[in-house]
């Protein structure tokens, strides 16, 4: 296996018991610069100059299937997959593809 990917899965889960950052946290290896209420109000307040942001206004507006970081796929009678690959992208640029 490529440990290196697996570095990254394990540090991207989110969960306390399976998370590299909270394993470290726990250790004393890491600060935490954020508290939980913060990340609460960020979901439903997402910072306006991100994807998050577009993100959250899809979610909002349509039925999603499925979603991601980068992508999300909408089902509406007819799936379709927006792919949200500029982090930094706050509107729709492009019509979204039909998901297979």
């Amino acid at each position: 296996p490529d440990v290196e990917m697996m570095a990254c899965k394990q540090y991207s889960e989110i969960g306390a018991e399976r998370s590299l950052f909270y394993k470290r946290q726990r250790a004393g290896l890491v600060d935490r610069i954020t508290d939980d209420e913060a990340i609460k109000k960020a979901i439903q307040e997402p910072p306006k100059d991100t994807r998050a942001a577009l993100r959250r206004e899809l979610c909002d507006t349509f039925n999603i299937e499925m979603i991601d970081w980068s992508m999300l796929i909408v089902n509406d009678g007819t799936r379709r997959r927006i792919d949200l690959l500029d982090p930094y992208a706050t509107k729709m640029e492009a019509p979204y593809a039909t998901a297979s």
